[in-house]
């Protein structure tokens, strides 16, 4: 019993030690994913501008090849973001049965593995998101794959548990509920206790390293997603003895929604307030690009001082977009506030580079009608302006 109880004594303080440098990483993730994103929304809005403008096939071309790169920066830096404390995923209700049959026939349907999906009978519903999960089971699936050498047996094992009976049965930290617990089991390599230990420390790989493989963040960041879900993951292996992942997610409750649509051709009156004046010029290029009259400001005293001057004068804004983060004075949320208290009708748009932060996950709670993500495309300002139109419109 002893032995039992120094064994587990050890794991948990592995896992403080994990926790520590995740902690450490989340901290620096947040100032990266800030500055980047405001970098990123100036280059994207003007090669958004740019391609709007060019005449020539060969310039478009380069644009178009310049914004599939800025696609994959911007994807890069969010999943940075998921280590940022403040992000949470944004979650809706999936049925994991079905999630991962998909996903294992689009990643392993054509290849020489062999693959088997096993499950309780019981149906795996879940609340996640579904984007980062992918990033999940992706990144576990290619690791799987490459220690076969692209050939062998994969096998994935859901079933139904129960939190405490499990922590008693494997010595993890598993929360007291009703969790959905997924095996992830491959006949490769394997690893030995060393390669084990660091597995999820950041920047450590064994493949070459490279911008889209081998930089050493696949299962860290995999580690923090499963994490922000409420849930486990967990590596088991042995030399030449395959590999195991163990993912425990809790049973999901509640589901949310989505809107999409085009947007109309009205003229309408924008106003933005921004502290960068670089921003204030690519989004004013965005909006007037939509046939809109745009106005431009600096500070959260500025757009409540503009916007009661044409409130006074009977020409109130439609549309008011607020950058959340300034470097000092009132910020969006003190200006929606304000604004909100002045013409509940006027639509507003909290504008933010970090996902997870309380106003873009519930702006509703903080006077804003939605939120929109740097950087961000035309088509993001098509849609809102869209919603305008459709929610004003009779």
């Amino acid at each position: 019993k002893r032995k039992r109880m120094d064994a587990h004594k050890a794991r948990l303080e592995k896992e403080l030690q994990r926790i520590s440098k995740l902690d450490a990483m989340a901290t620096m993730a947040g100032g990266i994913a800030h500055d980047f994103n405001n970098l990123l929304t100036i280059i994207n809005g003007n090669v958004e501008m740019a391609k709007i403008l060019s005449l020539d096939e060969k310039v478009n071309q380069l644009l178009a090849e310049t914004g599939k790169a800025l696609q994959l920066t911007t994807g890069l830096i969010r999943r940075f973001s998921t280590f940022s404390d403040t992000y949470l995923p944004s979650k809706s209700l999936v049925c994991v049965d079905e999630l991962l049959s998909g996903l294992l026939d689009n990643e392993l349907g054509d290849s020489d593995v062999e693959v088997q999906l096993t499950s309780d009978g019981k149906i795996s519903y879940v609340d996640l998101d579904v984007d980062l999960m992918i990033q999940v089971f992706q990144n576990i699936i290619l690791n799987a794959v490459e220690a076969m050498q692209g050939r062998g047996k994969l096998t994935v094992d859901l079933a139904e548990i129960n939190g405490l009976e499990e922590a008693e049965k494997t010595g993890q930290p598993i929360a007291d509920g009703k969790f959905i617990r997924i095996r992830i089991t491959d006949n490769g390599c394997g690893m030995d206790e060393a390669l084990l230990e660091r597995i999820f420390d950041a920047y450590f790989s064994t493949k070459q390293k490279g911008t889209q493989k081998g930089m050493g963040l696949g299962l860290t960041i995999a580690h923090a997603i499963v994490k922000k879900h409420g849930g486990l993951l967990r590596i088991a292996s042995k030399p030449n003895a395959g590999c195991t992942a163990t993912i425990y997610l809790p049973v999901g409750r509640g589901a949310q929604g989505c809107v999409t649509g085009e947007a109309g051709k009205e003229r309408l009156r924008v106003l933005i307030m921004d502290d960068d004046e670089i921003m204030r010029k690519v989004f004013r290029g965005m909006f007037e690009e939509c046939n809109c009259d745009v106005t431009t400001v600096d500070s959260g005293e500025e757009v409540v001082r503009e916007f009661d001057d044409q409130l006074t004068a009977g020409r109130p804004y439609d549309l008011v977009l607020l950058d959340l983060e300034v470097k000092k004075g009132l910020d969006g949320i003190g200006a929606a506030k304000v604004i909100a208290d002045r013409s509940p009708a006027t639509m507003l748009v909290a504008m933010g580079e970090d996902a997870g932060h309380e106003v873009m996950r519930d702006p509703r709670a903080f006077y804003c009608a939605a939120a929109v993500e740097k950087p961000f495309s035309i088509d993001t300002v098509k849609t809102l302006l869209n919603d305008y139109l459709r929610t004003n419109t009779q």
